[in-house]
């Protein structure tokens, strides 16, 4: 099984009366989500034509749902940050070939051939029979940061997707009955691999709608979950509230920016089991991570996830391949290979590298 709406059939399978995924409004048992993951798949064949699914929304659990029924389906979904402007939106799907926007609001969901609220599409009863999703296939697309420019579409295949979960898995362990909180959006990659690590493993995702600092604080200080993913501006907000963790918490995964050192103390000394690490959308997320704090220092990323290679360019660049590292930008035909060299290598624009110890060492 390489793909994680695959996990999820298995998991219906192996443990259908466990829970898969909380939400603010409902828990999904696997068996039932992955039926309803099944409906949503049959309503995306029977209604939308084309490759790409694009959404265009603030609801972290469809889009959760979305990214698990569009492969079976055959389609590719990209999720769309509401924050762009409905120019960017416009010039990523045409980037990527969509044909159909589901969406809040249609009125910002960009000139697409045809646009769907959400509740068309989850009222709705499909009758084509779900199918099992290509890993070959390019199963996710994710946009890069569009604050200075119009946003690149990242391709990510079923099998780049498991290869990051195990790769994590492997750095940082997870097992049924451990919960992981998200409190990251879902249209980044970061809040995506939280679901996708938790149906690898048959654990737990507790998917908050948004990022609560007393919601968070409350599930962490309750001992409602074992793992936690954040960026250090959400850690310092928690530190800030006089949060500290119970002793369930095992794994707090800090990325998406560099982490302070004073931040890095702060947290230490309140309780939190914090693991530094850098990654990216074109990587599946984690590149490196630091299991432990042992000699950290800042800039320390740790030793790259099992599986993925780094490198030094000539300027000093960082550049990281393996199965992990996506399938190119994204195309309207859906073709392989853009921003990666002849070898499969993907140079990110950041300065470092291998240390003497072999850990990733981010200069800038």
């Amino acid at each position: 099984m390489t793909s994680p709406e695959a996990w999820l059939r298995r998991q219906a399978a192996v443990s259908p009366q466990d829970t898969a995924l909380v939400t603010e409004d409902r828990s999904y048992r696997f068996a039932c989500l992955d039926q309803q993951i099944d409906r949503l798949a049959q309503a995306l064949r029977d209604l939308l034509p084309g490759q790409v699914l694009g959404c265009v929304s603030t609801r972290t659990e469809s889009l959760a749902l979305l990214a698990l029924a569009a492969p079976r389906a055959g389609l590719a979904f990209l999720p769309i940050n509401p924050k762009l402007t409905v120019s960017q939106i416009e010039a990523l799907c045409a980037k990527a070939g969509v044909s159909v926007v589901l969406g809040d609001d249609p009125a910002r969901q960009a000139t697409a051939q045809r646009r769907l609220a959400w509740d068309q599409i989850s009222n709705f009863a499909g009758a084509a029979p779900a199918r099992r999703g290509d890993s070959n296939a390019v199963h996710l697309i994710i946009a890069t940061s569009g604050s200075t420019g119009t946003p690149k579409g990242v391709m990510l295949t079923g099998a780049n997707l498991a290869a990051a979960v195990r790769a994590s898995r492997q750095r940082l362990p997870i097992d049924p009955g451990d919960v992981w909180l998200g409190c990251l959006p879902t249209y980044h990659i970061g809040g995506l691999q939280v679901l996708f690590r938790c149906l690898e493993a048959g654990a737990t995702t507790l998917l908050h709608p948004r990022f609560d600092v007393e919601a968070v604080a409350a599930d962490l200080a309750a001992g409602r979950a074992t793992h936690v993913s954040l960026v250090p501006a959400m850690l310092a907000q928690l530190l800030d509230a006089g949060c500290r963790p119970s002793p369930k918490l095992r794994c707090a995964l800090i990325g998406g920016a560099g982490l302070p050192a004073a931040l890095a103390a702060r947290a230490t000394a309140a309780g939190w089991p914090i693991s530094p690490s850098y990654g990216m959308s074109e990587a599946g997320s984690q590149v490196a991570t630091c299991a432990r704090l042992d000699d950290w220092r800042p800039g320390m990323a740790g030793e790259p996830l099992p599986g993925l290679e780094v490198g030094t360019t000539s300027d000093g660049r960082i550049r990281v391949r393996g199965p992990a590292v996506m399938a190119g930008y994204v195309n309207p035909t859906l073709s392989l290979g853009d921003g990666l060299d002849g070898e499969g290598w993907f140079e990110t624009s950041d300065l470092g590298g291998l240390n003497e110890t072999g850990r990733l060492q981010v200069l800038g």
